[in-house]
């Protein structure tokens, strides 16, 4: 009984329901209504109707009905029928009780409601409800109707498992990739489970545990014995026991149910109950006073229950009809439904959990961590294989010093030991000399599959992720150990992915003196049987010699990604570029600001660009920045090519290729797809990484999945950084080439050949040239217009590359210099693809600069009283001049003040068009000043540039000192300041 203004919802048993809608209920059951006679036709509000007449429980029905389809002359097209009117008579004792009902029909629909209209879900106040998943194999756009579609998935359920439609809610069907359909259903509760919750707990009136009050973790006011024992039986945190007490005196509310913490670390413990008159105790059966844990069995043991028990309607119960329907569908989809049934409860499980299956050949990534806590000796990475088929194992063992290679034949005993490092260590061993079991791929198994272990508790490990705990002796270690198995599922959020599942184990070992953590990133039924071979071959010649070179990526290119770090997601945008040393990242998150991350790694900086607002920071790249070190890693050529080969798996899409790798307490598992322009080039699919720290808190696992490849270079603007340097001027420079602009192919192809042969000649990155212009002139030459940015670290930006790595020769003039000087030497060529498919090469044959400012400073500073005004003056401008265009009077002055790279003793600057032009030349030396201009000259007062000291001498050294006759002293300030400053020599 729902009411349609406030939503409330009030469920009753059928028969309690009032007459009148029994009524209706009868009315609309075929099974009810076939036993009605037919009396005639009489009229009806809609004509004739023929009608049928029955009683039942003493109600006399008249129904009138028209038959759904007819034809003009009255033949009957379908033989079912349409509900017109309904009279209903009781006859009661009495003639006061006997009563008459009239219902009129109209506005009929034949077929299937919506089921939205069936929706009772708020009327449900479970706490816990099932939701799963089927995968269809098949096209969603062969489905006719997916009303049908859905229909017909939900009476497969029903008589598979024999749970009412009614209990089927938000039901939802997904398409994808035109390959599967994905079914998502929710079950709610049975009706009557509510009622069954207090029969799981065995009463113990007037009893309480001493410590009751220091476990309480929930406390309910005005609730029932059976509303509580349903709160405790479904907490999250696991409830054994809770306690149902009167309220303190004078309190308005009539009981209280408290919630005890269970108590499971220890298995020993035997709780001590105490009298107690205001509350009585309630514990789950099958855990006994003295706390020795016992599984209860929910589905066949009902001594302690009702004889109802449970029926295949209860939750508990719910864990068979989910198995029907997983051998239904498969056996790849029984793992996650029994998975389910662990993670609601231990007592809603048939059966203790049993050992995990290993199978015939496995592959496994694992950190080994030798030491205990924070005192780690050794710290060791690689891989695992072993094939039961072949009866052989192999290990590759990556320290910080060396990676060693065992490879087991079980069928020989024979160990082959292999060592990178060292070329003279290669030889046969018998398997019993190995004194370690950790590294012994057949003792590992035998190990995880010992029937000694026995499970111990629930544990979460590993972060969050649950698990199970078990304990025992097993040979080859020589103590006693603790193995955590946990269960956890692929799953794919992005919404181009199916939500298919692959189990994912973690299996965690401890024993004495030692701490061996295995990673199960990967279970398969084909190991490639290239990890049972010599790495050496059979002859042991070098290893560097036998090495296959691991995968490879296209040196640009940019995709989408969904990035998991835990439970936290987002998504990215990344654009790659392996030559010039660059990687940009755009952050699309709900609770992050948009932001940018480009990372140069030729200084070994990252700068963080905020998209709203355009703030920038940059900061030094260290090697522990875990947010840039994944990327870089997973999109450096470099670093990817040590990455092993482990098999194929499933995918995303489809079948991949998986290489592994380690670095710096990093596991990585990339899944790779060839390209299929380029078969020797992969495409990123999926990215696993794990990184395991000396605690357990500290272990983390990111998920990133790759969507929208495009193999290419990205276009220069995605690394534009001129907005997070602080340099005031930046020199600016052109540089003409002889050729014809329309033979070239590809414009952004010819930019960055140009770039590269800058990058070539000056040794300079590509991060620092911004502004890129090309110009056709006359179709006879190319104008190439450049802007360089600052060595970072005179734009006042911190690097984390030491000088010796970085490159040489970083100031802006010692750049343009070196173009120039190329330049006429004809060396300067750039060779890029013309329209005929043949490459052309252009030559460069002139080239020019200028200094631009980045912002204008107002005010006459203290630069500008050093220099002497000749008001309304100008010269003309020469190539030794530098120009320099869009500053201040007092801007132009600081800077032929400050220059560092060549004397400055005059400048010209112009108040209209705002350049300032620096010469080396003295006032009285230019001959081609003009009077009568909106400029204005500045001559140096050298005077502020010495101290004198009146009447002294110098005693002249004539092998040291040079002296000259007839000069000014403004000219001897002038000569004495170009000894000092040298041509293009920085002070």
């Amino acid at each position: 009984m729902i009411d349609s203004n406030t939503g409330v919802c009030k469920p009753l048993p059928l028969q309690e329901i009032d007459q009148g809608s029994t009524t209706s209920l009868l009315l609309f059951d075929n099974d009810d209504i076939a036993s009605f006679k037919y009396i005639g036709n009489r009229s009806c509000w809609q004509g004739n109707c023929e009608v049928w007449s029955g009683v039942k429980d003493g109600f006399m029905y008249n129904l009138y009905l028209k038959h759904l389809k007819q034809n003009i002359d009255g033949g009957l097209l379908d033989s079912q029928y349409i509900p017109i009117q309904l009279n209903i008579n009781w006859n009661g004792i009495s003639q006061e009780e006997s009563s008459m009902f009239r219902e009129y029909y109209y506005n009929f629909e034949a077929g299937f409601p919506a089921w939205e209209k069936f929706d009772v879900s708020n009327c449900y106040k479970e706490t816990h409800k099932l939701r799963f998943q089927i995968t269809f194999q098949g096209s969603f756009f062969g489905i006719a109707s997916i009303p049908d579609f859905e229909r017909n998935v939900r009476l497969q359920i029903m008589q598979l498992t024999q749970i009412p439609e009614m209990r089927m809610h938000k039901f939802r069907v997904d398409n994808m990739l035109n390959e599967f359909v994905v079914v998502t259903l929710t079950i709610l509760e049975d009706p009557r489970l509510a009622q069954e919750f207090l029969r799981m707990y065995r009463p113990l009136p007037g009893k309480s545990i001493k410590d009751a009050s220091t476990r309480y973790t929930d406390i309910t006011y005005d609730v029932t014995a059976t509303e509580c024992a349903k709160n405790c039986f479904l907490d999250p945190a696991g409830c054994i026991d809770f306690e149902m007490c009167k309220p303190f005196p004078g309190t308005k509310y009539k009981s209280v149910c408290h919630v005890l913490e269970p108590k499971l670390s220890t298995f020993d413990e035997k709780p001590e109950f105490v009298e107690n008159i205001d509350c009585d105790h309630y514990r789950l059966i099958g855990v006994h006073t003295d706390f020795k844990f016992d599984y209860f069995n929910a589905t066949n043991d009902t001594s302690n229950l009702s004889a109802g028990g449970y029926g295949s309607g209860s939750m508990a119960a719910l864990a068979i009809p989910m198995l029907l329907i997983a051998a239904a569908v498969g056996a790849g989809a029984m793992l996650p439904v029994l998975l389910l049934c662990i993670s609601w409860s231990a007592v809603l499980c048939q059966n203790p959990p049993k050992l995990p299956e290993i199978p015939d050949e496995i592959s496994i990534s694992f950190i080994s961590t030798i030491g205990k806590g924070t005192d780690t000796q050794e710290v060791s990475v690689g891989e695992i294989y072993y094939s039961k088929t072949l009866n052989k194992g192999a290990v590759v063992i990556k320290r910080k010093d060396d990676v060693e290679h065992l490879v087991f034949n079980y069928n020989t005993n024979e160990l082959l030991v292999i060592s990178e490092k060292d070329d003279n260590l290669c030889e046969f061993l018998d398997i019993p000399l190995l004194v370690d079991g950790n590294y012994n791929p057949e003792v590992l198994v035998s190990m995880l599959t010992n029937g000694s272990l026995k499970f111990v508790a629930n544990e979460t490990t590993f972060g969050d992720i649950p698990g199970n705990l078990w304990q025992g002796n097993t040979e080859g270690f020589g103590n006693t150990i603790k193995v955590t198995y946990n269960e956890l599922n692929w799953t794919f959020s992005s919404p181009y992915t199916t939500n298919m599942n692959r189990p994912l184990s973690l299996i965690g070992i401890n024993k004495e003196n030692a701490v061996v953590s295995y990673y199960f990133l990967s279970t398969t039924n084909s190991v490639p049987h290239e990890a049972f071979m010599p790495p050496r071959g059979a002859f042991c010649r070098p290893f560097a010699d036998a090495k296959q070179g691991g995968p490879t990526l296209p040196p640009a290119f940019r995709l989408d990604a969904e990035i998991y770090e835990g439970k936290i997601g987002y998504g990215s945008k990344v654009f790659y570029y392996e030559d010039a040393k660059v990687l940009r990242e755009d952050i699309i998150s709900a609770h992050q600001k948009h932001q940018s991350a480009i990372i140069d790694r030729n200084y070994g900086v990252v700068y963080r660009i905020d998209v709203d607002t355009g703030a920038c920071a940059a900061s030094p790249l260290f090697p522990k920045d875990g947010e840039s070190k994944a990327g870089l890693l997973v999109f450096d050529n470099a670093d990817i090519a040590s990455f092993r080969y482990m098999g194929n798996r499933s995918c995303w899409l489809g079948d991949c290729e998986v290489w592994t790798g380690a670095k710096d307490l990093y596991m990585y598992n990339l899944y790779l797809k060839h390209s299929t322009q380029n078969q020797n080039d992969f495409i990123p699919i999926q990215l696993n990484i794990n990184h395991n720290g000396t605690h357990q808190e500290e272990s983390s696992m990111y998920r990133q999945y790759y969507y929208n490849f495009e193999a290419g270079y990205p276009p220069w603007e995605k690394f534009d950084v001129t907005n997070c340097y602080m340099e005031t001027l930046r020199l600016r420079f052109q540089i003409t080439f002889q050729g014809s602009y329309l033979g070239i192919a590809s414009i952004p192809d010819f930019e960055r050949s140009v770039r590269l042969a800058i990058m070539k000649l000056t040794k300079i990155p590509e991060m620092r040239m911004h502004e890129f212009r090309v110009d056709n002139m006359l179709n006879e030459f190319v104008v190439v217009t450049l802007t360089l940015l600052e060595d970072p670290r005179q734009a006042r930006i911190k690097v984390s590359t030491s000088d010796r790595d970085l490159p040489s020769q970083n100031s802006r003039y010692s750049v343009y210099f070196q173009i120039e000087d190329a330049i006429y030497s004809d060396q300067f060529k750039v060779e890029t693809q013309g329209q005929d498919g043949k490459p052309i090469v252009f030559l460069a044959t002139d080239s020019t600069y200028s200094i631009m400012s980045t912002k204008n400073i107002d005010g006459k500073g203290a630069s500008l009283v050093k220099f002497k005004i000749w008001g309304n003056m100008r010269i003309t401008t020469t190539s030794a001049d530098t120009l320099i265009e869009g500053v201040t009077v007092d801007a132009c002055a600081r800077e032929c003040d400050s220059e560092r790279h060549s004397t400055c003793n005059m400048f010209m600057h112009c108040k209209d068009s705002q350049q300032c032009v620096m010469s080396e030349s003295m006032y009285q030396e230019r001959s081609d000043k003009h009077f009568g201009s909106n400029c204005d000259l500045f001559q140096r007062e050298f005077a502020y540039d010495y101290r004198v000291y009146p009447g002294a001498r110098l005693q002249i050294d004539r092998t040291t000192d040079s002296s000259v006759t007839d000069e000014t002293l403004e000219s001897c300030f002038s000569i004495c300041r170009k000894k000092l400053m040298g041509p293009h020599v920085i002070p």
